[in-house]
C-alpha cells in the first residue's frame, strides 16, 4: 500500500524536468502528523492526497464492511440529509444488518488510524529520500558553486595585484624610457654642437694656415 500510494503522489513530481520544480514540490508536499492524522495546510492539492489516503484505505479495508465503507456512506447521504446525526445513525442502519456493533466500527476506525500511523512513516521516510536525492544535491551544488566563487575570487584578487603591480612598472619603464631618450637627445644635441665648433675652427686654422704661412 505504502510504495503505491507514494507513487501516486509523487508521480506528477517525476516527471517534472527541472530540479527547482522538483524541490518546490517537496517543500509545500502534504505531510501526516501522527498525533492528528490531517494533512498539510500547504499542499498543493490536499483534496487529492485526501483522496489518495482514503482509497489506500478502502483498498486495506478490501471487500469487508468496516470504518472506511461507513464513513463514505455518510458523505454520500450530505446532499439529502442535512442533520449529521440523522446521517450517522442512517449510515449505521446497513451495518447493524451485517453484524456490526458499534465497538466493531470503532475498533475498524481505530484500525485506519493505526494504518495512517504507519503511511505516516513510510510517508516521512520516503520524503527523506528525497529531500536527500533533490534538496541535498542542490545543497552540495550550492557548496561546491560557493567553492568555486571563493577560489575564483581570491584568483581575481591576485590577478588584480599582479595587474596593478604590472601597470606599476609599466609606468616605471616609461619614465625610464622618457629620462633615457632624454639623456641621449642631450649628449647628441652636445656632440653636434661639439663636431661643428671643432669643425669650423679647423676650417678657420686651415685658411689662416693657407693665408699666413709662405710657401
Amino acid at each position: 500500500m505504502s510504495k503505491n500510494f507514494l507513487k501516486n503522489l509523487f508521480v506528477q513530481e517525476d516527471e517534472a524536468a527541472e530540479i527547482n520544480k522538483t524541490v518546490e514540490k517537496i517543500e509545500t508536499a502534504p505531510t501526516l502528523p501522527t498525533d492528528t492524522g490531517r494533512v498539510s495546510a500547504k499542499t498543493a492539492d490536499s483534496a487529492k492526497t485526501k483522496e489518495l489516503l482514503k482509497n489506500a484505505l478502502e483498498k486495506e479495508e478490501g471487500s469487508e464492511f468496516g470504518y472506511v465503507k461507513y464513513k463514505r456512506s455518510i458523505d454520500s447521504l450530505k446532499s439529502i440529509i442535512p442533520d449529521e446525526k440523522t446521517r450517522y445513525l442512517s449510515s449505521f442502519i446497513p451495518a447493524q444488518t451485517l453484524g456490526f456493533t458499534k465497538e466493531k466500527l470503532v475498533k475498524t476506525a481505530q484500525s485506519a488510524i493505526k494504518i495512517l500511523e504507519r503511511e505516516s512513516q513510510d510517508f516521512n521516510a520516503a520524503m527523506t529520500t528525497r529531500l536527500d536525492e533533490t534538496v541535498g544535491s542542490g545543497k552540495k551544488n550550492l557548496e561546491g558553486t560557493i567553492k568555486s566563487i571563493e577560489q575564483k575570487t581570491v584568483e581575481l584578487q591576485k590577478l588584480t595585484e599582479e595587474i596593478s603591480s604590472l601597470q606599476k612598472l609599466k609606468t616605471e619603464i616609461e619614465t625610464q624610457i622618457s629620462n633615457d631618450q632624454f639623456k641621449v637627445d642631450s649628449i647628441k644635441r652636445d656632440f653636434e654642437v661639439s663636431y661643428q665648433e671643432i669643425t669650423t675652427e679647423i676650417q678657420s686654422d686651415i685658411t689662416k694656415i693657407t693665408s699666413y704661412i709662405g710657401g
